[in-house]
């Protein structure tokens, strides 16, 4: 009686459109791991969906049959064997398979540090069922201590992320908006900035260039009405020479806005594995940066 029943269960899966009936949608948070996750089941459903993977599943089936006929033939009871005691474990591996590996669905795949998000179709049920519940777990967990800890924590700060970009920042510099107003940056730190810092009786010293963050009160006290250098601009990109209080007010003037330092942040969340053109991926890079 029993293996009617499962025979009779067996060819309801056969007949019944399994990848239709019971794909399967579930949720995947990964913390500052993106790209290698959405590659690992991107990649894992390819393999799945191949025709040649579905071709391998029939040889299997008679391996099966074959070493599940000569198990009960070996273990038959009373020294009896079956000949249909194969057909049970066999059947039980075919409903397994058009259960769990046959139909797919979609794996929505979410990064709360960078605010990436992508769908992932075609993974089996089977996968799905399993890692989908195991990150349930994880995220859980990382919501209790979360909800005990910094605010600027793992969720939003998984492998450091906030600090490498501050760190890239320090050793590499800041790329502002216009480039001519590097070379009057430059010019003007050569000619005006070493000039005070030689000129007896000055106020500047090498000391508050060193540790001072905001440089403006100490290009003041270099803009000397008496010594020159030279400003570059798009009206004069072969520059002009000007006195170094001329020089200051228009490098000040050139820096107020806040869109000079753009590429710079563009640049540091580009390496943190951000994409500027996506704008709520750059809006959660720009907020991470001010935490």
């Amino acid at each position: 009686m029993k293996l009617k029943y499962a025979i009779f269960l067996a060819l309801l899966f056969l007949l019944i459109p399994v990848s239709s009936v019971f794909a399967l949608d579930m949720e995947y948070y990964t913390y500052n791991g993106f790209g290698p996750i959405v590659s690992a089941f991107t990649k894992l459903a390819l393999i799945f969906s191949d025709a040649t993977y579905h071709a391998f599943f029939f040889a299997v089936i008679v391996l099966g049959i074959l070493f599940g006929s000569a198990a009960a033939y070996f273990t038959a009871k009373n020294g009896r064997p079956s000949p249909l005691g194969w057909v049970l474990p066999t059947l039980t591996g075919v409903i397994f398979y058009f259960a769990l590996i046959v139909p797919t669905g979609t794996l929505n795949i979410y990064d709360p540090v960078k605010n990436q998000f992508q769908a992932v179709a075609g993974v089996p049920d089977g996968v799905i069922l399993v890692v989908g519940y195991l990150n349930l777990i994880e995220r859980g967990l990382t919501e209790i201590v979360a909800t005990a800890g910094d605010p600027v924590g793992y969720q939003s700060q998984a492998g450091g992320i906030g600090f490498d970009m501050l760190l890239n920042v320090h050793s590499k510099g800041i790329l502002l908006q216009d480039q001519y107003l590097h070379q009057s940056l430059r010019k003007y730190i050569e000619d005006c900035v070493f000039f005070e810092l030689n000129r007896p009786g000055t106020t500047l010293t090498i000391n508050q260039l060193s540790n001072n963050p905001d440089f403006t009160p100490l290009f003041d006290l270099a803009a000397n009405p008496a010594i020159f250098t030279v400003f570059y601009n798009d009206a004069t990109p072969q520059g002009v020479t000007q006195t170094c209080t001329l020089a200051n007010t228009n490098i000040k003037t050139a820096i107020a806005p806040a869109t000079q330092f753009e590429n710079t942040t563009r640049s540091r969340c580009a390496e943190a594995g951000f994409d500027p053109s996506v704008p709520v991926e750059y809006t959660r890079c720009q907020s991470m940066f001010s935490d």
